[in-house]
This record gives structure tokens, C-alpha cells and sequence, in this order.
């Protein structure tokens, strides 16, 4: 850290609100949260990167509030995306904060999930562990929403769902050929090669074939 000082001249509250101040000293100018501004008082002799950091913990606050809006975020996620930015001393007290505030919550990121993934139909249980994992979501939260996916409609329910929306657009084909699309289709959206061969026969189409890539 360096040695360099500032005398702080004022602190006063910014016109954006009041969890917002505005630290001078000098020339400078620094924009930090409220709680940060209570640590320091007009005269005070304060090292130069102590307000800089609080400045960046206001960047960090702002950037993560955004990113929030736009949808939930798993702690990890969102600590993952200010620590590219500002670094992991400006980011983990600034996801801690918000974890206590309960503005993050890992169960409610992963049910936003869910609820993305299935705008496009039911999804089965390998499509939203994946996901789940992709975005970070914590184990135990992941947990209770597969728990709760599974509770709520089981897969062979789900991927007949999925499968009589897909035959809208496939009115025209021949069997072979509706059982072949499905089944890619239905294993893409997570349903396992059970599920799948169970769908088909309930809805008279054969056999399922190559087309059906779990991987995919």
C-alpha cells in the first residue's frame, strides 16, 4: 500500500440517494457507499488507496446491482464476474453484502433458471443439471431445485409435453421420420434414452435412432 495521504475536506451525501456520499480531499473526488463514508470524518488523514478502494467498492455495488436486474445471479456467478473487473478484494465483500441482504439467493437463481429453460418447454433432469452447473448455482440450492423440478412433473410427463408441441411443426413427415426428430429433440432438452423410447411408444411412432444425442 502506498504511503501516500489525503486530508479529507468534506463528506456529504450525493443527490443519488442516500446510501451514496461524496468524499473530497483536495483536487480529488471520491463517490463510495454511505457505510464506507462513515468510516472517515472531515480532517482525517487517510491513505490515498483506502479511498480508492472504497470508490471501487461503489463501482462494484453499481456493476453488481445491474447485473442483478437484469436477472438472478448464483453468488459464485456474480463474484466470478466482478473479480474480472475490480479484483477479489473488491468483490467478495461486496457479494457477502449482498448475500446478507438477501439480494442474492442461489435458490432463487436456479428456479429463474428453470423457468428460462422451459419458456422453450419442459426440459429434462440432465439439461437443468447442466445448466445448474454452467451457472454456478450452489450444490444444495442446485439440489432442492432438481428436488422441486421433479416433484412438480416427473419426466415421462414432461418430455410428452415436449414431444406433442414438437409434432405441431411435424404434421407432414412420415412416422419414421417425426420418431427420428423427436427423439434428438427430446434428448437435447435432457431427457434420457428411457424417456424418450416411452414417449414414442405412447405416441405410436417406433423406435428411436441415432439421432438421439444425450451429449448434445
Amino acid at each position: 500500500m502506498s504511503d501516500q495521504t489525503s486530508r479529507i475536506d468534506s463528506i456529504d451525501h450525493s443527490s443519488e440517494g442516500p446510501n451514496v456520499c461524496l468524499v473530497r480531499a483536495g483536487r480529488r473526488r471520491w463517490r463510495v457507499r454511505a457505510s464506507e463514508a462513515e468510516k472517515f470524518n472531515p480532517g482525517d488523514e487517510v491513505q490515498t488507496e483506502v479511498l480508492d478502494h472504497a470508490g471501487a467498492l461503489a463501482k462494484a455495488h453499481d456493476a453488481a446491482m445491474k447485473l442483478l436486474a437484469r436477472a438472478p445471479m448464483s453468488a459464485a456467478a456474480l463474484q466470478a464476474r466482478l473479480e474480472k473487473r475490480f479484483g477479489a478484494d473488491v468483490a467478495v465483500p461486496i457479494v457477502e453484502h449482498l448475500t446478507q441482504l438477501g439480494v442474492l439467493n442461489d435458490a432463487e437463481a436456479g428456479r429463474s433458471l428453470l423457468r428460462s429453460l422451459e419458456r422453450g418447454g419442459p426440459v429434462g433432469t440432465r439439461r437443468l443439471e447442466q445448466a445448474l452447473v454452467q451457472h454456478q448455482i450452489d450444490p444444495k440450492a442446485a439440489a432442492q431445485v432438481l428436488e422441486d423440478h421433479a416433484q412438480a412433473r416427473s419426466p415421462s410427463e414432461g418430455a410428452l409435453v415436449a414431444a406433442r408441441d414438437m409434432l405441431q411443426s411435424m404434421k407432414r413427415l412420415d412416422s419414421p421420420t417425426q420418431a427420428r426428430r423427436l427423439a434428438g429433440r427430446l434428448g437435447r432438452r435432457g431427457f434420457d434414452m428411457q424417456t424418450v423410447q416411452d414417449t414414442l411408444d405412447q405416441l405410436g411412432l417406433g423406435e428411436a435412432d441415432s439421432e438421439y444425442n444425450p451429449a448434445q
